[in-house]
């Protein structure tokens, strides 16, 4: 990195020479120092997100720059400063404040049912189960837990959510229409167009460290980073689009019908992706991060590369989901759930739900 940008890397908020930065990030891409030049095409379309040759400048560049591994594309979030929070949020979202990150890749979307079993080495998913009508809240998390380790599923006439207890670990049978007629099966709606959901964020882990080398880290984004991505270079905006209010053209949210509920979700890329290439950020489901959840952080918040508090009883979730309503869908809304998984004297933790799942960030050692 040259010495002589470093400012770029601490510049935020809406003050700033657009023709400036536009010109150093053509003069930075022409000397191929590409990951500077991302940075200040960046700051230019924060500041002018309505300029078309630069944001098509942009946008080439973070495309050459975008990385495609284990079958995922990466997607390239320049570094620099942002303005982290909400000051017309919830307590949580406050105070309003800089953050500055080196700069990562971004799964373009959470990670799949069908992905995730191949990178576990997990049997895939049938193509079943795509919405569920009228079952109750355990009946919901046994037909969405997705996969199992490779181990023989054990069949009870009694309970047909009967388990698999192996080193603690347990996995549901998956249900079958004679026994709940109510599931609809959608067999045009594969598993690699769904987001892996019902997921621990301890099981995340499971998957991050076995993908991780030592010259590559696979991992959890940390809660700033997620909060930058969503933003996708846009400056002061509440959703990844922009100020524009949610709506079904936008995003996959509010999804109960109050006279027939009909929990379901969308294929991922159904909607528009934001300004850094990356889907499905608001509504779809709930993402783990890897931060612990404090409602007062914020107010003590390091500027540079935050990575949360240091313990917790829960982890922070971000992005809502398609059964949550519209004022969760912002960047800056903070939801948290304990991290653990299935326990013997405590059974499932919370995070056996049909709307909590995850993306990847990559970085380089």
């Amino acid at each position: 990195m040259s010495l002589e940008y470093d400012w770029l890397f601490l510049e935020h908020g809406d003050k700033g020479d657009v023709d400036e930065l536009f010109m150093i990030a053509k003069k930075l891409e022409q000397k191929n120092e590409l990951r500077i030049a991302a940075t200040a095409y960046d700051r230019a379309f924060g500041l002018d997100p309505e300029n078309k040759e630069i944001a098509s400048s942009r946008r080439e560049l973070l495309e050459r720059l975008a990385i495609t591994e284990h079958g995922i594309k990466f997607c390239y979030i320049p570094a620099g400063s942002f303005l982290m929070g909400s000051e017309l949020g919830e307590l949580d979202e406050q105070p309003v404040h800089p953050v500055r990150l080196d700069d990562y890749w971004l799964s373009e979307t959470p990670i799949t049912w069908l992905t995730f079993c191949e990178l576990m080495d997990w049997y895939p998913p049938t193509n079943v189960l795509l919405s569920i009508n009228g079952l109750k809240d355990d009946e919901v998390t046994a037909v969405w837990y997705a996969g199992n380790p490779k181990e023989q599923w054990i069949k009870s006439e009694e309970d047909p959510y009967d388990t698999v207890k192996e080193e603690n670990k347990v996995r549901f049978e998956y249900c079958t229409r004679e026994k709940n007629p109510d599931i609809s099966f959608h067999p045009d709606e594969t598993f690699d167009e769904k987001p892996m959901v019902a997921i621990s964020w301890k099981r995340v882990l499971e998957l991050t460290e076995r993908l991780s080398t030592n010259k590559i880290i696979y991992r959890l984004p940390t809660e700033a980073e997620w909060e930058k991505a969503a933003r996708g270079g846009l400056i002061n905006c509440k959703y990844p689009w922009g100020d524009k209010a949610p709506s079904e053209q936008l995003c996959d949210f509010n999804r109960f019908e109050i006279y027939n509920f009909n929990l379901s979700i969308l294929p991922m890329k159904s909607f528009s992706p934001n300004h850094y290439g990356l889907y499905d950020l608001a509504g779809s489901i709930w993402e783990w991060t890897n931060d612990w959840y404090d409602a007062c952080y914020y107010k003590e918040s390091p500027t540079d590369q935050p990575t949360g508090p240091v313990s917790g009883q829960e982890k922070v979730l971000r992005g809502g989901s398609w059964a949550d309503c519209a004022d969760a869908m912002t960047v800056s809304f903070r939801m948290s759930r304990k991290s653990r998984g299935w326990s013997p004297t405590e059974g499932w933790s919370p995070h056996m739900s049909p709307n909590i799942g995850f993306r990847l960030c990559r970085v380089n050692k």
